[in-house]
């Protein structure tokens, strides 16, 4: 098992660093035969951020989020069972761990979630096999 919580290098300027990751990570994965790997981006990754505010958070994340998208590409390609993990906005706020977990949408959680919150998800999808080859939108559950 691979958990990869990588970020883009250069902010939301024009970057392909994680595509190039994903595809070391594909091939020493192949070479080790290790098949799962969780993959934390952006909830925005699926193009999935609704209203206003997500159109505008797209457009400003489009290069990084292309790039996690390429990145996810390539691990798809090598036939590994890919975990995406797409998390809200972050923040430095003690975990919680009633956030809300939403398959292939946008989350329907609050506008952000602590990062402990997304630590917390990521351990217990690691020992989830229903979460293999899924992606998962996690937000914290509004009050």
């Amino acid at each position: 098992m691979v958990v990869s919580c990588l970020g883009s290098t250069q902010g939301p300027g024009k970057d392909t660093s994680l595509r190039t990751m994903g595809g070391h990570i594909a091939a020493a994965m192949e070479a080790t035969r290790v098949r799962r790997i969780l993959w934390c981006a952006s909830e925005g990754v699926d193009g999935k951020i609704p209203g206003l505010f997500g159109k505008f958070v797209m457009k400003v994340l489009a290069k990084p989020l292309a790039d996690h998208r390429a990145a996810i590409e390539r691990l798809r390609a090598a036939g590994l069972v890919v975990t995406v993990v797409r998390p809200r906005a972050l923040n430095d706020k003690p975990l919680t761990t009633d956030y809300v977990e939403d398959l292939d949408g946008p989350s329907s959680g609050g506008y952000s979630i602590p990062r402990a919150s997304v630590a917390h998800f990521m351990l217990k999808a690691v020992e989830d096999a229903s979460y293999e080859n899924t992606s998962v939108a996690i937000g914290q559950r509004k009050k």
